[in-house]
């Protein structure tokens, strides 16, 4: 009786022990939390999570107060910008910020140089269509990779505000159409010719509130659009909307026709619909979270952000690129 009781501890002692280093083992091999904390939603086990879950962290950072007039060498690669010619004085304070990545471990995330943003763009067709929004981001990013600007021709009709050109260094072609409304964008997706872009950047809602100031329309117009997206754009075009900055009003009090209020939930409008991924097919370039945060001194003229902001928006966007199977 006496051994089969010690027999019987003695597996039980054996099987908790075994259990100890089960668990022990597993809290090893658990994915490290990163970012803000929580655990990436990629720590589930298959493959295409992480890759999923890189493509939102692109995103994912936040404006850091940095010395300003104070150069920083060999600055961490999960910097995305850092521009002195920004800083500013404030209540007799001077000021500078810079924008970072919480560090995705399984991810490759950093600031890329201009060479590196060049080979991503290499042999690509680009098309843009949008206000002066993307117009300038535009601009920001040919001029980035050698290209030239695209400025608005005040003698020419708004329906021929358009222009194409080829980068020769990089063998890249630039479209670009000034459109306001997102009906407009649908027209011209309508009657498109030819091969689809590699990358089409879009955007609409400023101009519907500015304009017409009907939520219910440009929902309708929106959806209008999102379905000739998923239905006639190939998945091989990488579809990306912009969201514009928030309006700075004492930069720019007279724009009374652009309600500051209402700008974010015209913005909400896409991301209601569906649009953005992973439930809808762009993925989201949102100029105004993002301005949002640093809104008193990377505003530019009350409506548009800073070169900070562009390069940043450039930064988030080449790693989306990097991080997207099939375009290197």
């Amino acid at each position: 009786m006496e051994a089969t009781v010690a027999n019987t501890l003695h597996v039980t002692s054996s099987a908790i022990s075994f259990l100890t280093c089960l668990v022990v083992l597993l809290c090893l091999l658990r994915p490290a939390s990163v970012g803000t904390g929580q655990p990436l939603a990629a720590s589930r086990t298959a493959a295409g999570a992480w890759h999923k879950d890189c493509l939102l962290a692109v995103a994912d950072g936040w404006w850091q107060r940095t010395p300003p007039k104070v150069p920083i060498p060999d600055l961490p690669l999960n910097i995305a910008v850092r521009n002195l010619a920004d800083a500013f004085t404030a209540f007799n304070e001077s000021l500078a910020y810079q924008w970072g990545w919480h560090l995705y471990t399984r991810c490759d995330i950093r600031r890329r140089s201009r060479s590196e943003i060049a080979d991503l763009l290499r042999s690509r067709r680009l098309a843009f269509m949008g206000d002066s929004h993307v117009r300038q981001f535009h601009n920001w990013l040919v001029q980035a990779v050698g290209g030239k600007p695209y400025f608005v021709p005040a003698k020419l009709p708004e329906s021929q505000h358009n222009s194409v050109q080829v980068v020769p260094a990089l063998n890249t072609t630039v479209q670009i159409n000034m459109t306001h409304l997102a009906s407009e964008i649908h027209r011209y997706l309508e009657a498109w010719s030819g091969q689809w872009p590699d990358l089409l950047l879009m955007d609409a809602s400023v101009w519907h509130l500015y304009t017409l100031k009907n939520i219910s329309e440009y929902t309708r117009q929106m959806d209008g659009l999102l379905g000739f997206l998923k239905a006639e754009v190939p998945p091989t075009t990488v579809l990306i909307w912009l969201s514009p900055p928030p309006r700075h009003t004492l930069k720019a009090p007279w724009w009374n026709e652009l309600p500051a209020e209402w700008i974010r939930l015209y913005n909400r409008v896409a991301v209601d619909l569906g649009f953005m991924y992973p439930t809808g097919p762009a993925h989201h370039l949102d100029l105004y979270s993002l301005a949002l945060d640093c809104l008193p001194w990377c505003s530019k003229d009350g409506l548009h952000v800073v070169d900070s902001g562009y390069e940043l928006a450039l930064q988030i966007l080449a790693n989306l690129l990097a991080q997207l199977e099939g375009w290197r």
